[in-house]
């Protein structure tokens, strides 16, 4: 594929390598403005030279869109599994307790509950004493009204409706996963006016990084907590991405 856009939006050059070709595109979109098509002409009467300036352009297009469209569909895919997580936890909500008196938005109550009953509980099935210690730890980082905002972004599709906003200002990126969670938190950042310290130093490292901060990710998601498996799945980016994660040289911030 990307043989074939360099080939329309460009001048061949046969010696050029696949990380030229691609260097060589991304100069194309970064530059692309309206005013590189006004002499485009689209009439009969063109000249040779125009047809095929009308075709680089129209390939140029084509390779914008599709950009966009990989963009889109893949923060999709991410949001998505999220939010069918965020299912599992209202529905298992329900089956591990009756008390309608308790605070259904707190969604790190089930969590709490396996580290007191479960993992923090020598002889019980499921004992996890490194989880029960990481895990609380976790939950203070982040406020409940963040983990809230948290889940009601997701629903609301917020990181696809706000990606422009955010997307210019990230470094480089080896994954969807840290692409979408750098948005998001920059998302929540800017609707919090109250952030605890925690969130601040979270938000300070975003900021001055222009990566996500993966601490940030496992405490925002330890309301799966109480599921080990899908916690990790969800907060840590080689799991997340197992089947297509590129190892980085470079570390997303580590918060202390």
């Amino acid at each position: 594929m990307i043989d074939r856009y360099y080939s329309s939006c460009k001048h061949p050059d046969a010696a050029a390598n696949t990380e030229k070709k691609i260097n060589v595109l991304t100069e194309l979109i970064n530059t692309m403005s309206f005013e590189s098509f006004m002499d485009m002409r689209t009439s009969n009467s063109a000249s040779p030279k125009e047809k095929a300036n009308k075709a680089k352009y129209q390939a140029i297009i084509s390779l914008y869109l599709m950009i966009l469209y990989q963009i889109v569909k893949n923060m999709i895919y991410v949001n998505s599994r999220y939010v069918v997580a965020f299912h599992c936890l209202e529905r298992d909500y329900e089956l591990h307790h009756n008390n309608s008196c308790v605070d259904k938005t707190n969604y790190s109550y089930l969590t709490r509950k396996f580290i007191e009953g479960k993992y923090r509980k020598k002889g019980a099935r499921g004992y996890n004493r490194r989880a029960g210690d990481y895990l609380p730890n976790s939950i203070e980082c982040c406020d409940k009204k963040t983990r809230r905002d948290y889940r009601n972004q997701m629903d609301h599709f917020a990181v696809v409706r706000k990606i422009g906003k955010y997307a210019a200002d990230i470094g480089t990126f080896n994954s969807w996963f840290e692409l979408y969670h750098y948005v998001m938190q920059r998302i929540l950042f800017e609707r919090q006016n109250d952030l605890t310290d925690k969130e601040e130093n979270y938000k300070q490292l975003v900021e001055s990084h222009h990566t996500y901060c993966k601490d940030m990710v496992k405490a925002l998601n330890t309301p799966f907590g109480y599921n080990l498996p899908r916690y990790k799945n969800l907060s840590i980016k080689e799991l997340f991405d197992r089947n297509d994660y590129k190892p980085s040289t470079k570390e997303s911030p580590k918060c202390s």
